[in-house]
C-alpha cells in the first residue's frame, strides 16, 4: 500500500502504519484551509497515442494538480493540453460558475510525484479553463497557485483520502 501525506505541522499516526509501509511526506507553510490541496504531478500524452508518435512531439511536463471534490472528473486546462500537443478523443459538456461549457476530451498519462502512488495511464479528462501560466510554472513548478490540472472525484475514488484539520495534514494511500 503506497501512501502521500502533506502537513505543515508535526505528523503523528496512530495507529502506526505497517512496517515497511512507503510513505512520502509533502511540508507546506501555506495552510490547506487558504488554498486547498494541490500536489505535483508529471502529466504527458497518453500511452494509446505514443505507438508510432515521433519522439520529438512528445511531452512531458510537471505541473501543480488541485483537488477538486466538486469535480465529477478529472481535468486539464486547455491551454496545457495545446501545449503538450494532446489529441482530441472527443468532446463534453462541463459545468462551470458561467454555466455549461463544451470541451475537448483527452487522454493521458499521470505520475504522482514524490510518492508511491500508482500512476495512471490513459486517464480520460475533459478540459477546461484553468488560467494555468506556461511561463509561471517553467519558472516555479512548486507555486500552488498555478496548477493545471484538477484532479476530480474519478481519481480521488481510488484512494483513502484522509484530512485531519487541526493539523492541516493530508495523507492519501491507494
Amino acid at each position: 500500500m503506497a501512501h502521500y501525506t502533506q502537513h505543515s505541522f508535526n505528523l503523528n499516526v496512530n495507529p502506526p502504519l505497517p512496517k515497511g509501509t512507503q510513505v512520502a511526506v509533502g511540508t507546506s507553510a501555506v495552510s490547506l484551509q487558504r488554498f486547498g490541496f494541490n500536489m505535483p504531478i508529471e502529466i504527458s500524452t497518453a500511452s494509446a497515442f505514443r505507438q508510432g508518435a515521433n519522439p520529438a512531439q512528445l511531452k512531458t511536463i510537471t505541473v501543480m494538480a488541485h483537488f477538486d471534490t466538486g469535480a465529477s472528473r478529472t481535468s486539464i486546462d486547455d491551454g496545457l493540453a495545446q501545449h503538450l500537443g494532446l489529441i482530441p478523443t472527443g468532446v463534453g459538456t462541463i459545468r462551470t460558475a458561467a454555466g455549461p461549457k463544451t470541451m475537448n476530451n483527452y487522454a493521458v498519462d499521470v505520475a504522482f510525484l514524490n510518492t508511491q502512488l500508482h500512476g495512471l495511464l490513459n486517464l480520460q479528462v475533459g478540459a477546461c479553463d484553468l488560467g494555468f501560466d506556461l511561463a509561471k510554472n517553467q519558472a516555479n513548478p512548486n507555486d500552488i497557485t498555478n496548477f493545471g490540472v484538477l484532479i476530480g472525484r474519478d481519481i480521488m475514488s481510488l484512494w483513502h483520502i484522509t484530512w485531519h484539520g487541526p493539523t492541516s495534514t493530508v495523507m492519501i494511500s491507494d
